[in-house]
């Protein structure tokens, strides 16, 4: 079974639930899920935070300015 038909099947259990309860509870566990990504996603980030110095940053702005933002008109010939 696949993800999506997984999905499709969560949804058609879903429509035909008729307590609020249960609702709730099915909306608190899709809740927490996305606060999860969200902080996994944010710590990985802050995980990065500091590892360069500013000297180190600068060498690498630098050059990827001189090795990205130039424009070799004859390479598109």
């Amino acid at each position: 079974m696949t993800i999506e038909h997984k999905k499709i099947e969560l949804i058609e259990a879903m429509l035909k639930i008729d307590e609020e309860a249960v609702l709730n509870k099915i909306s608190n566990i899709i809740k927490e899920e996305k606060n999860i990504k969200k902080n996994k996603s944010q710590t990985k980030f802050d995980d990065l935070i500091g590892v360069w110095s500013k000297e180190e940053g600068k060498k690498i702005m630098d050059a990827i300015e001189e090795g990205c933002e130039q424009i070799h008109v004859d390479e598109w010939k």
